[in-house]
């Protein structure tokens, strides 16, 4: 959505410094946007460590045991000046 509204704004001939854009999910696509000064910003979620933390809870709750009410997961902030090479996996 956020390389969407990065089009939007390239279509209706906003200079890209007059709105900052974020994007979720640091994806490939969104790292380049970054790269190339679409988007401001993207926020990394860790979608493995989420998906390992639901299966053990899983887990639990099929022995009968307790599970904490919310399980966070970190999410990371991503700029343009951070080295984003362990974000393409």
């Amino acid at each position: 959505m956020a390389i969407g509204a990065a089009d939007a704004v390239k279509a209706a001939g906003i200079p890209s410094d007059r709105i900052l854009i974020g994007g979720v999910d640091a994806t490939p696509d969104g790292l380049k946007a970054m790269q190339h000064k679409r988007m401001a910003v993207t926020v990394f979620q860790d979608a493995g460590l989420q998906a390992r933390r639901a299966v053990d809870d899983t887990l639990k709750l099929i022995r009968r045991e307790t599970v904490q009410q919310y399980d966070w997961v970190p999410f990371e902030l991503v700029t343009d000046q951070m080295s984003t090479t362990h974000f393409s996996k």
